[in-house]
């Protein structure tokens, strides 16, 4: 049910960890990180190394490919040295939520649920001043509400557009 893996910016997995991902990818998940190159710890030192570099080879290619990976494996696939924007926007997902303002990326923080036939969104301002942004949600179709986390109170949208699958309005954050 989630469209990628993204894996941590990390040399070391448990071999272990990486049989499991090469299932995944054989069943079709797409992951995304870098080629790990060894085993923490000493529990069964140097064969755990060599045996992280083989999952590697099979997932990632030979060593000597490149910065950038983007390869089959089974019905799924490894990339590497990509941004997960990338990978998604290249996949036909455009960002989940994306705000109009300077600097929102960096200050503007979501977690997106679904719950049935409903879309949650936790929607955070990160920065130590007030903002007031334009955010763009990838769900359309509905009337969006805003509900205070600290009250419990909720209310309608009163200013929102719907375009392209998308739901925009203005918001406000302390």
């Amino acid at each position: 049910s989630y469209r990628l893996l993204a894996l941590p910016r990390c040399e070391t997995i448990p071999v272990e960890v990486l049989k499991k991902i090469e299932e995944l990818v054989a069943a079709g998940a797409t992951v995304v990180g870098p080629r790990p190159s060894r085993a923490p710890g000493l529990r069964d030192y140097p064969r755990c190394d060599e045996r992280v570099r083989a999952l590697a080879d099979r997932l990632w290619g030979p060593e000597d490919e490149g910065p950038v990976v983007d390869r089959r494996h089974g019905a799924g696939r490894v990339i590497q040295g990509r941004t997960l924007r990338d990978v998604l926007e290249g996949d036909g997902a455009p960002p989940d939520l994306a705000c109009a303002a300077q600097d929102a990326d960096q200050v503007i923080d979501f977690i997106h649920r679904r719950v049935g036939e409903r879309d949650l969104y936790f929607v955070v301002n990160r920065s130590d001043r007030p903002r007031k942004v334009e955010c763009s949600f990838r769900v359309s179709g509905r009337r969006p509400e805003l509900w205070n986390p600290v009250s419990g109170e909720s209310r309608e949208a009163e200013m929102f557009h719907q375009l392209d699958g998308r739901t925009t309005l203005p918001l406000h954050f302390a």
